[in-house]
């Protein structure tokens, strides 16, 4: 289910990204509280549930441990096989598949943007900040990739153990801490864009206050 969690969520990040850059009127007029930000949350985890369900509901349908290969399989039942090949691999194929095109043209209108001969400040600004969660957005989705890549394709392949843990236990683990260092990266780098903005706009608010004031007392 915490694959599944992971998909949707970068799902949703992707489809953020997309309407932010798309239509960023709209986006900037519709404020983000903490009702739209649970909501958000509760689509992801109940997509997810929905789509893990089959595992809980099914009789046939559930997970037996292969001491040869020492890895994790589906059960060789009818159910077990619909749902490994259409839910379990082709759904979130296709969603990985989404999510690339969704990223892709988000990058390309980001590019046009940023090539434009005229930019103001507030919208370079902007721009500038967008590109910096694309890039988060993509890091992210390639750690996802190696990772599904490793996890699902590599593990059944091979018959070697040290290739299997490698690819399952070890690739699972790392893919996590990937993820969560690349998050806090681009995030620490974000806040830091901010708070020189923030100090730079108030330096040039107090001195026009002075220039202001000694100008009145000239007069």
């Amino acid at each position: 289910m915490l694959l599944y969690v992971c998909c949707y969520t970068h799902l949703a990040v992707a489809i953020n990204r997309f309407f932010s850059v798309y239509f960023p009127l709209r986006y900037l007029a519709a404020k983000s509280g903490k009702s739209k930000t649970i909501m958000i949350i509760s689509l992801v985890v109940m997509a997810a549930l929905i789509q893990s369900s089959p595992l809980s509901l099914v009789s046939d349908c559930y997970f037996i441990y292969d001491g040869a290969s020492s890895f994790w399989l589906f059960a060789d039942t009818e159910s077990c096989q619909f749902f490994e090949t259409y839910i379990d691999f082709s759904l979130s194929a296709t969603f990985f598949c989404i999510i690339i095109c969704i990223d892709a043209a988000s990058f390309v209108m980001i590019q046009k943007t940023l090539n434009k001969l005229v930019i103001g400040a507030s919208n370079d600004k902007r721009n500038n900040n967008e590109m910096l969660f694309f890039k988060q957005s993509i890091s992210q989705m390639l750690t996802y990739l190696v990772g599904f890549f490793f996890f699902d394709i590599v593990s059944r392949i091979s018959s070697n153990e040290w290739v299997i843990f490698l690819s399952t236990t070890f690739t699972w683990s790392v893919f996590h801490a990937v993820e969560g260092i690349v998050m806090v990266y681009f995030q620490t780098r974000l806040l830091i864009k901010r708070s020189k903005s923030e100090v730079i706009e108030m330096s040039v608010s107090a001195s026009t206050a002075v220039r202001t004031y000694d100008a009145a007392q000239r007069f």
